[in-house]
Formats: structure tokens, sequence, C-alpha cells
């Protein structure tokens, strides 16, 4: 029917116009959209989905992890993981307590603008410790700022001390690449903010995998997988549309949108794959004095890695660091130092960031048997005959 067929042309032309970086023919891709818009369905709705959901019971032993999600881009949410990551205890108290004195840049989401990344403005409270910040938000339960992805390594490291990296997310490539990275030291990171506060529709830095612990608060996610992206009506800075108040009059193609959805409470860990794009926003009847505070972590191995080179190619054309970052992957990659096999064991947060590259196999070392040393030894001495008989003649001619 038309649906179906709406959604093919779709997805297969999603990947235009998608590259914030490369200045791709958005006019063209407009007029697609008004094409693809008469076929339309009448009375179309997105289609909702819930998150798949596990016990950390069931997580810990899972062997198919990859197999199963990562590699498939299938979102996952663990509950009750994060009591076992060693962050759990990051109340806005204890941020207090041991990060107070950092600065934090305050932001604001705003959906309807289009015209800066991601939506998101400068805060009139501009930068400010985040003690005053956590102080602000337990008296002022209107407060619109947020503490946007602010990085722990640079910020308040000694905090990540008691860090547990899950197994399924400890090969990290982002790790092994050389100190002038910046990336090594960008997360893991915090979002800060009242509970009842909406996101824009985010998607993970150079197309890798996220994973999320609830810390405080309750958040409702609504996820959309890659192959939708352009009914999301992207720009070069954002997308148009805004999953929890769609205008179907405005952006009639995301009628046919599919949408996985669920709600994390302090505790649960919610895993987005590379790719897709992801909004969060407050419960229903939550409480205006509840906060939010949500720890993240992105990674890249074997299953996103093509597609985050793609992406680390394309930031490269406009970002110096980023193109050295694009370099090192593909150098590691055709040197084939890359790993992929899966850890054992969680690792620590020393263990962690110290990741380094398996280093090529040395040839085994061992002593010439007899019949090779007369081998050697022999051509050896019929090259130094060669050589004196080679300059008696040549003397002679002489």
């Amino acid at each position: 029917g038309s649906y179906s067929l709406t959604n093919q042309i779709i997805k297969y032309t999603q990947g235009w116009g998608c590259s914030i970086f490369l200045g791709e023919p958005w006019s063209e891709v407009d007029a697609l959209r008004e094409v693809f818009v008469r076929l339309v369905p009448s009375g179309a709705e997105p289609t909702f989905k819930k998150v798949d959901a596990v016990t950390h019971e069931v997580f810990t032993e899972m062997t198919d992890f990859k197999s199963r999600y990562s590699a498939q881009r299938v979102p996952v949410v663990v509950s009750g993981a994060g009591e076992h990551l060693g962050i759990r205890h990051f109340s806005s108290e204890y941020l207090s307590q041991q990060c107070g004195t950092a600065t934090v840049s305050l932001v604001e989401y705003n959906s309807s603008t289009t015209e800066v990344w991601g939506g998101i403005t400068d805060h009139i409270d501009g930068t400010i410790p985040l003690s005053d910040f956590l102080s602000k938000l337990s008296t002022d339960f209107e407060h619109s700022g947020f503490i946007h992805d602010w990085s722990l390594p640079t910020h308040c490291p000694d905090i990540l001390s008691s860090l547990v990296v899950p197994k399924q997310f400890s090969l990290d490539y982002l790790r092994i690449t050389g100190h002038s990275c910046r990336y090594q030291k960008s997360w893991p990171s915090l979002f800060i903010g009242k509970a009842n506060r909406k996101t824009t529709l985010q998607t993970a830095s150079l197309a890798t995998h996220s994973w999320f612990v609830q810390v405080e608060g309750r958040r409702r996610w609504r996820i959309v997988e890659p192959s939708d992206v352009m009914l999301l009506y992207p720009n070069p800075y954002s997308y148009g549309v805004d999953l929890f108040d769609i205008d179907f009059d405005k952006y009639p193609l995301a009628r046919l949108l599919t949408v996985r959805e669920v709600i994390t409470s302090p505790g649960d860990l919610l895993f987005i794959p590379s790719e897709a794009v992801y909004q969060s926003d407050g419960v229903p009847g939550q409480e205006s004095s509840e906060n939010s505070i949500t720890f993240s972590n992105t990674y890249m191995d074997e299953t996103c890695f093509s597609e985050s080179l793609k992406s680390t190619q394309e930031a490269g054309t406009i970002d110096e660091m980023v193109h050295d970052l694009a370099r090192q992957l593909l150098a590691l990659n055709e040197s084939g130092l890359l790993p992929t096999n899966e850890a054992t064991h969680s690792f620590s947060w020393e263990e962690y960031k110290s990741q380094t590259l398996p280093r090529l196999a040395k040839p085994e070392e061992r002593e010439l048997d007899t019949t090779e040393m007369i081998v050697v030894y022999g051509l050896l001495g019929l090259t130094i005959v060669f050589s004196i008989v080679a300059f008696w003649i040549y003397r002679d001619f002489v």
C-alpha cells in the first residue's frame, strides 16, 4: 500500500541531507518530502513501541549483547543496573560536596529554535558554580536551566574512582587512540536539571553507542531508529520534530514514524545505539520539586565502527582534532590492531581509561640448527671468495 511504499522511499533516501558537516542538498531533500507527503495515508499516526527491558541479573550474565542489541541497533533498558556501577550515590548533595566549586555553563532546550546546534541556547544565569545551580534547583521549581553533557573527567575526575563500566560497554576505541584526542576526556558526563524539563532531539557525537544511568528523578524517553531520521525533518543544526508534541500540519511525514519509548527510574540503565535519535521529558504527574540527574557515557566498538569512522571523517573536514582522530582510527583499522573481543569482566574506571592497543606478536626467537648454520656460513664464505676474485680481476683490468 501507499504506507509501505512511502516508508521504503523515505528509508532509501534517509541519508540525504543528514550530514551537518558537508553541506548536503537540503533544497532537494525538501522537494522530495513534498512529493512523499502526498502518499501519506490520511489519519496515519506514529507507531509507539516499548523499549526492550531486562533485569540487572540477566544483563550481567548476557553473552550475546552485541549480536542482540548493539549490532542490531536495538535500545534496551536494564532495571537496577545503576546500583552496581558505583554511581548511584551521585546525588545532588554528593555532587555539591565533591564538585561544588567546579563551574557549569547552563543551557536551555528550545525545540522551536532551528538555527543553533541541537536547539540548545545559553541560559540567562550563564556560567556559575555547580553548588549554586543545585541550590537554585532546590528552591526554584520553575528553573529552566540545564547542565548539558558536563564532562566529569575534565571538571570533577575524582568522583569517577568508584565507577564500574559493564563488560558489554568496556571495549572503547576512543580510549585507545592517542592522548591528543579530546574525546578521551569528554565522557562520562552528567545531565542535570528539573525532572519535568524537556530536552530537544539529540544523537550521540561521532555515531557512537550511548548508555545512560538515571541517578535522581525519572525521565520519559522516546527513541527513533536511524532509518526514520528523515521523518524528523533534520536541518543542518537540529531536527524540526518534537517527539512529545508533534505538529503534524507542519511535519506530516512524522505520521510514519516508529518510536520506542520507556520511562527510566533511579538505578535504571538505558542503552541507545549508534545513530539513533532520542529525546527525553518529565513523567506526567511528576512533582515540580523533583530534580533529574542522568549519568551518560559513549563508546565505539566494532559494531558501530564503520558509521563512526564516516562521521569522524566528515566532522574532520572542519575540525583538525577530529581529523586527527579519524586518521588514527583509519590507520589502526588498516593495521588490524583494533580489538573485537568482548571483555570477560566489568572494568574499574582505572582499567577502562587505561585501555591500550594489543601489540603485534614478535616472531619467536630460536637458535639455528646445524644444517642451517652450515648453509649460512657456506654462503658467507662464497660471498667472501667471490669478492676477492672480483677485486683481483678489477685490479688486473685497471
